[in-house]
C-alpha cells in the first residue's frame, strides 16, 4: 500500500490487473502506467499470486472454470477477479448452452 501511495503522490496512473499483462508481485511499468500484480488483490498471498499468474502466462484456458482450476484459486477468488472485470472475456463454464 505504501508503494501504492507514493505513486499516486507522484501522479502515476494505474492499471487494473489484466491476465495477459500482469505479472505475479510486481508493478510492471506499461506505456508510462503502472500494472497492477495479482498479488496486489485483497487476501492473495504470494503462492496464490504465483500460482494465478503462471495459468495466465499459459493462457490455455476455455473458461472462467477452467482458469479456476489450472491455477488452483477458490471460487471467491475467482467471483473477485470477474468482478473487477479480469475475466471478463471467458465463458462461465467450459459446457457450450444449446439454448
Amino acid at each position: 500500500m505504501l508503494i501504492f501511495n507514493e505513486m499516486m503522490e507522484r501522479g502515476i496512473e494505474v492499471l487494473p490487473i489484466d491476465l495477459e499483462h500482469s505479472h505475479a508481485v510486481k508493478f510492471v511499468p506499461e506505456n508510462g502506467k503502472m500494472r497492477l500484480p495479482f498479488g496486489s488483490l485483497s487476501g492473495v498471498g504470494e503462492k496464490a499470486a504465483w500460482a494465478l499468474y503462471e495459468a495466465a502466462s499459459k493462457g490455455d484456458f476455455i473458461s472462467k472454470e477452467d482458469f479456476q482450476q489450472q491455477s488452483g484459486a477458490s471460487k471467491t477468488l475467482i467471483e473477485t477477479l470477474s468482478e473487477m472485470g479480469v475475466l471478463s472475456s471467458l465463458p462461465d463454464t467450459n459446457q457450450i448452452s444449446m439454448f
